[in-house]
């Protein structure tokens, strides 16, 4: 639907330009330009000779007008790398014109973003929409965190009035960190690592509407599964570069994307046919683990698996506690029923002095 909203848009817009000489004509969305260039070439190329002729100008340099305010940081910087990225390939230019008319509110970093992205002015219209709190300019500067300035207008008029994504992100960023340390330590055979295909699905996720959630059932429906595929692709390619890296290793790899160490205490989802060779452990129940472990910045631990030995092939190593108190450390205590030999009750512990 919306690629063909864009075929009737951009349609009339042509003939409109062609029988008048006046009317300029600007459209944001890299991903627009994109959809036109793939499934209706005769239009694309008269909007180039439009965009020659500056009669069609490109607006926004992003790849689609994201939200600005829940969309992560590294999507962000990525809508815009990748919209000036192809306008500039496909057009000649970057966008200098900043555009955001009908974005949820705005990030205070989104100036220093812009102008390192070649943004030179910025254009809106949301600030309008407050009811109570009357914005008081049409032209200002817009003076970000790090006390970037940007030229900011607001245009006068009436417009037409969760978790994946955030997911998604981090995994890409870790993705592109493992595939940074597989060439780095040369335990990859691959030239050039491509993650655009996920990134385009990521970046047109931000888009105000779908992120924010006021989307039809369907688009829902769409984005859903989009997300399952993509994080389920994500999720392979961390393991086996992983692995990769580790030297094939077999058994539980736990890495660090920080650039400081990490020491925490982590609930495992095992196996029940494998057990952990490792010392600071205690066993939930068949499936599930607990131990404390130190992760160093940057870097991983590997935890040796076995298989369970069965019980009636070995002797009983389960020790029957006498005592209530069973375990205690500064991030938890678990108690125990005398005489019993399984953690019927948890109890996490705050430390109020940290």
């Amino acid at each position: 639907m919306t690629k063909w909203k864009i075929l009737k848009t951009l349609a009339r817009v042509l003939t409109l330009l062609k029988n008048n000489k006046k009317p300029v004509f600007v459209m944001s969305s890299a991903l627009y330009y994109s959809w036109t260039k793939e499934y209706f070439p005769e239009i694309y190329e008269d909007v180039k000779r439009m965009n020659e002729k500056n009669r069609i100008i490109p607006v926004g340099g992003m790849w689609v007008e994201s939200d600005v305010i829940i969309t992560p940081s590294e999507t962000l910087v990525r809508e815009i790398l990748y919209g000036q990225r192809f306008f500039e390939k496909e057009l000649g230019n970057k966008c200098w014109i900043g555009w955001l008319p009908d974005s949820f509110g705005f990030s205070s970093n989104l100036p220093q973003i812009m102008k390192e992205s070649g943004i030179k002015l910025f254009v809106t219209h949301k600030p309008y929409w407050n009811e109570y709190n009357k914005f008081p300019y049409q032209v200002f500067i817009w003076e970000g965190i790090d006390s970037t300035r940007i030229p900011s207008f607001n245009i006068i008029g009436d417009f037409a009035k969760t978790g994946d994504a955030w997911l998604t992100d981090y995994l890409l960023r870790l993705l592109e960190q493992l595939e940074s340390w597989s060439k780095i330590n040369n335990t990859s055979n691959i030239d050039r690592y491509d993650n655009s295909k996920y990134w385009e699905i990521q970046l047109l996720g931000a888009f105000h509407d779908v992120i924010s959630g006021t989307i039809t059932h369907d688009v829902h429906e769409y984005f859903s599964k989009e997300y399952k595929k993509v994080i389920e692709k994500l999720s392979k390619e961390i393991s086996e570069l992983l692995i990769n890296l580790t030297g094939n290793f077999k058994g539980l790899i736990i890495y660090n994307p920080l650039q400081w160490d990490v020491t925490d205490v982590l609930e495992i989802d095992m196996d029940p046919q494998y057990v952990l060779d490792y010392q600071d452990q205690i066993i939930l129940d068949n499936e599930k683990i607990l131990l404390e472990a130190t992760i160093p910045g940057n870097g991983y631990i590997v935890i040796p698996l076995k298989e369970k030995e069965e019980k009636n092939h070995t002797q009983s190593t389960e020790q029957v506690i006498e005592n209530e108190e069973l375990v205690e450390t500064k991030h938890y205590r678990i108690k125990s029923i005398a005489g019993a030999s399984s953690f019927p009750s948890w109890t996490a512990k705050l430390d109020t002095n940290t």
